[in-house]
């Protein structure tokens, strides 16, 4: 196309101008231009119209080759959301798996936390330079240093100076070279109190080994050391004893012996030491054994012989509880003695006894009989005479004699000779002489002697006594038939003294009978009695009848 619009085609015809009239010349050369503009847009047109089907096609081609790249970019996007997603889960996952792992953890410090300040352990956590970064309630409880006072301070706060350098030095050689120490200190409060603790010392150590932190748990041994320095006393003191002595706790086992427990035993005392008691013993004597300890377990103090199965020495096992400060029983405390010698001579002591009872028993039965036969024969001299005064005479006589039989005769029945039952006798005596002196009935007797025992060597003058003093007041306080009431008081009281009264409501004594200066013989036997043998008081009353108050100093018959 030239710069006037016009289109040159290819064709090569060559027109011959000619002239032409103008008029021609220009309808031609329209027409010619109208039908070569015609060839010209039809080409134009199918070349358009092809450029336009191949720009077409090459658009389809470039839409489609855009198409699989976009769902090649798709699909890479779409893997790659959904790594993320996944990377993202992991993620999720991951955080929750931490998040619980720090709860736990966190938990378990807390845990950890509050152990350490409940415990009832000293915990001290100091640096590898053993300066203190952590203490816990009962360190400060104990030593009386709070937390910030402790806190950057080292652990010699609370020395003593009872713990050598030596000491020391061998301390930090253990622990830092990772092992752990154990040993006791007696160390010092804040206030200047010593105490005694058990502690041990280790390290803490990281990930790659690394000492980064001293760890140390202490416990007061104070009265456990105040404890076994008693007992270190105690046990000087025991081993200086000619008896067994022991202590057990309440589970049976044996926690100290002495030297003596060898020499019974047959065994050396660290063969037992934290051990039971029950292989010492064989059948009853291991049943005496446990009964021993078990009831004194319950608080009582309990004695008991127990063989030795081993050797046969026979001990006497005296044991105590042993209490603490709150009341409650830790441990049985006992001594045991060798008894084997003692036994044998007790027994021989017993058949001696034996012995001697029945040949006791024996003297009182003739003693008896022959009073016996001596009242006999008394009341046949009386028999033999018509002297009423002899009669008399005879009859007392045979009375007192009668009241000293009736003391060999329980003496005999009876199954001990150092107590004589007053309350059995003085009913046997007093009716008797009612039934000799009042025939008729008619005076009441009134005895109150319940509990009164006396030895034999006391018995026998109490019923000669007795018997003088209800006599006369049975032949004298009441005449002619005349009723009344006769008491016989016997008691003992807590000071060791007997007193006896014989009291009736009769005529009275006369007022110039003294019983200092009396002249009868049966109230002068009576005095001779009280004073001589009794080492007593007599003391005679005048109140409506007369009444006789004797009073003594009980004391046992000797063996």
């Amino acid at each position: 196309m030239n710069k006037d619009g016009i289109l040159h085609t290819g064709t090569r015809h060559i027109f011959e101008v000619r002239n032409i009239s103008s008029d021609l010349l220009e309808k031609s050369l329209n027409m010619r231009a109208l039908a070569y503009l015609s060839s010209i847009k039809a080409d134009l047109l199918r070349d358009t119209i092809f450029q336009i089907d191949s720009s077409k096609k090459e658009v389809c081609r470039a839409r489609d080759r855009l198409e699989e790249k976009v769902q090649e970019r798709t699909k890479e996007l779409e893997a790659s959301v959904k790594k993320l997603q996944a990377v993202e889960e992991e993620l999720r996952e991951t955080n929750d798996k931490l998040a619980r792992r720090v709860k736990d953890r966190t938990a378990e410090v807390n845990k950890l936390s509050y152990a350490l300040e409940q415990s009832p352990s000293s915990v001290v956590i100091t640096d590898t330079k053993g300066n203190i970064e952590y203490v816990n309630l009962k360190f400060t409880q104990l030593t009386g240093y709070t937390f910030e006072e402790s806190i950057g301070k080292n652990p010699r706060i609370l020395k003593s100076g009872k713990t050598t350098v030596k000491e020391y030095k061998r301390l930090w050689e253990i622990i830092t070279s990772g092992e752990e120490w154990r040993g006791e200190f007696y160390n010092r409060k804040k206030n200047g109190e010593f105490f005694w603790e058990s502690t041990s010392i280790s390290p803490v150590k990281d990930d790659k080994g690394v000492i980064t932190n001293f760890i140390s748990i202490k416990e007061d041994i104070s009265e456990r050391r105040q404890k076994e320095e008693k007992l270190q006393i105690y046990g000087i003191l025991f081993d200086n004893i000619s008896d067994l002595a022991y202590i057990c706790d309440t589970e049976g086992k044996i926690l100290f012996l002495n030297k003596v427990f060898e020499k019974l035993s047959g065994h050396k005392p660290e063969e037992f030491i934290g051990k039971s008691f029950a292989p010492l013993f064989d059948g009853d004597d291991l049943k005496k054994a446990m009964n021993l300890y078990a009831r004194t377990l319950q608080g009582e103090s309990r004695q008991e012989e127990v063989c030795f199965n081993d050797t046969g020495v026979l001990c006497e096992y005296k044991s105590l509880p042993l209490w603490d400060e709150e009341g409650e029983i830790i441990g049985v405390l006992g001594t045991a003695r060798d008894v084997t010698e003692r036994k044998k001579i007790d027994e021989q002591i017993k058949a001696s006894l034996n012995e001697k009872e029945v040949l006791l028993n024996e003297v009182h039965h003739r003693v008896k009989n022959n009073l016996q036969i001596i009242s006999s024969l008394l009341d046949m001299s009386s028999m033999k005479t018509e002297n009423q005064e002899a009669i008399a005479l005879f009859e007392e006589s045979r009375n007192r004699v009668n009241s000293m039989a009736l003391i060999h005769s329980q003496l005999y029945e009876s199954e001990r000779f150092d107590r004589i039952d007053m309350e059995k006798h003085i009913h046997g005596l007093s009716g008797n002489l009612l039934n000799i002196y009042s025939k008729e009935q008619t005076i009441t007797l009134d005895i109150n002697s319940a509990n009164v025992y006396l030895p034999v060597t006391q018995a026998v003058p109490c019923a000669l006594i007795l018997n003088e003093l209800v006599s006369n007041s049975l032949k004298h306080a009441f005449r002619d038939g005349q009723k009344g009431t006769m008491s016989i008081i016997m008691r003992q009281s807590n000071d060791g003294t007997t007193l006896l009264k014989v009291k009736d409501n009769g005529s009275g004594i006369s007022e110039d009978i003294e019983i200092e200066r009396v002249k009868s013989l049966g109230l002068k036997l009576v005095k001779n009695i009280v004073y001589k043998q009794l080492n007593g008081k007599i003391e005679v009353i005048r109140n409506m009848g007369t009444e006789f108050s004797i009073e003594f100093k009980n004391f046992k018959e000797e063996a």
